[in-house]
């Protein structure tokens, strides 16, 4: 089922814990696919859905940081086939209980001026990272923007969930941590040295 979204949905409907998070007043937040990158799909054969997620309420985040993280379940998609310009009938997949769709970070920028440092790591998902999306980072599912309940600009960036954020600083963690990651970044460059110019793969690692 994961491979329905490997192209961005092209809206996301995000459904918040508001009643367990005291201050939050946000119920639902519906925003819009930016891409970044030129398409390369087939024109004549397209999907335009939209994808809800309800927001984990249990998080080891600030949710009230103008730039939290939160995980994500999805909930239900909604998709219409495009073929040679006809529009098919909406299809719904309910996704309640299910093991097989992925859990989602959930990367918020709810500053207009925290907006553009998102777009920017977004960017590099979809472009430079794109090969190894899903071997050595996680698979990113679009960036998306939209007004914030203040109305203000803001934006989100949904990944893969691959785990919790370190919650202390590299150098501090246990020599065996620090040695599998290592030994991830030593692939992750390698496999990007390999589908990429070598100078993108040294951009990111020694930059």
């Amino acid at each position: 089922m994961c491979n329905l979204f490997f192209m961005p949905p092209q809206a996301l409907r995000i459904q918040f814990p508001h009643e367990q998070w005291p201050g939050w007043h946000i119920t639902e937040l519906n925003l819009q696919s930016v891409s970044l990158q030129p398409s390369s799909g087939n024109p004549n054969l397209s999907k335009i859905s939209q994808l809800a997620v309800g927001v984990d309420p249990e998080t080891c985040t600030d949710y009230s940081s103008d730039s939290p993280v939160f995980r994500g379940t999805i909930l239900k998609a909604e998709s219409i086939s495009v073929t040679n310009g006809h529009v098919g009938a909406p299809s719904f997949s309910p996704f309640y209980n299910s093991g097989t769709m992925p859990s989602l970070a959930l990367k918020f920028a709810l500053r207009e001026d925290l907006v553009d440092d998102l777009a920017q790591e977004a960017e590099v998902y979809e472009g430079a990272l794109r090969p190894v999306q899903g071997i050595t980072v996680p698979r990113c599912y679009g960036f998306f923007t939209g007004v914030g309940s203040e109305g203000q600009q803001i934006a989100c960036l949904a990944l893969e969930f691959w785990g919790e954020s370190l919650q202390q600083p590299f150098k501090m963690l246990s020599i065996d941590i620090r040695y599998a990651e290592g030994n991830t970044i030593f692939f992750s460059f390698s496999l990007l040295n390999r589908v990429t110019d070598n100078r993108v793969a040294a951009y990111f690692f020694f930059s």
